[in-house]
């Protein structure tokens, strides 16, 4: 989801989302190089919280019902909900412990930002 597609249209935000890519791809190429630890770049693009969340820690799947839900209720509400639909298996089937640990960290991603 990259909100800026909609506006290529201004020469602002056209300037701004080439300029993101050639620097992204310029720091691929230098990690490319094979010099550093990672071939990798670290950082990951995202264009709000709720795609973050998911690219961090997951699980996949859950950036649109983020989105949905803070349209409705609060927050900490919206937290609650997507851990307590994390354990009940919406974002696929974990082993008990699995889901649990996997609700928790979502969670906390969700509310430390």
């Amino acid at each position: 989801m990259d909100p800026l597609e909609n506006r290529l249209g201004n020469p602002y935000a056209r300037r701004l989302h080439d300029e993101y890519n050639r620097q992204y791809s310029l720091a691929s190429l230098a990690r490319s190089k094979g010099l550093d630890p990672s071939a990798k770049v670290e950082s990951q693009t995202t264009y709000d919280l709720a795609e973050r969340v998911e690219k961090a820690v997951g699980p996949a799947g859950i950036a649109e019902r983020i989105r949905e839900l803070v349209k409705i209720i609060s927050r900490e509400e919206t937290a609650l909900k997507v851990s307590e639909e994390i354990v009940l298996g919406r974002f696929g089937s974990f082993e008990e412990e699995q889901g649990a640990e996997q609700a928790v960290r979502t969670w906390l991603f969700w509310m430390k930002r």
